[in-house]
């Protein structure tokens, strides 16, 4: 039966304290004698915490939005130098043909002729 003394005894308590707790309001609230309640000092670590997290969260967005931003002018930036591969391989193969250089030969006044028989392989 002791036991359920000390039970009832702590419930008592408990109840007793929830009645001596001032009611929360407006001006409490706005004066700062809220955060003194034992509640709700209990609960600052838990707060420091989520605060550190959202922190976490905000930095970790506009580090990827950086990214984003970087991927698309590299993108931009893959496209104008692929435009230019093509340009100058487009010139070199019209510079490496026969007739553009027995054009520019001609041009030059060079000697040097076309040659009018067929090409011979010479195997070993």
């Amino acid at each position: 039966m002791k036991a359920f003394k000390t039970i009832r005894e702590r419930i008592d308590a408990k109840i007793a304290a929830k009645k001596e707790r001032p009611k929360i309001s407006l001006k409490r609230l706005m004066g700062g004698d809220v955060l003194t309640r034992q509640e709700v000092q209990r609960q600052i670590p838990f707060v420091i915490f989520i605060a550190i997290i959202c922190m976490f969260y905000i930095h970790n967005r506009f580090a990827y939005e950086q990214e984003v931003v970087k991927l698309d002018k590299l993108k931009k930036e893959l496209v104008e130098v692929k435009c230019e591969s093509l340009a100058i391989s487009g010139k070199l193969i019209r510079m490496n043909r026969r007739s553009y250089l027995i054009e520019k030969l001609n041009e030059a006044n060079s000697p040097l002729k076309e040659s009018l028989e067929p090409i011979v392989v010479i195997k070993k």
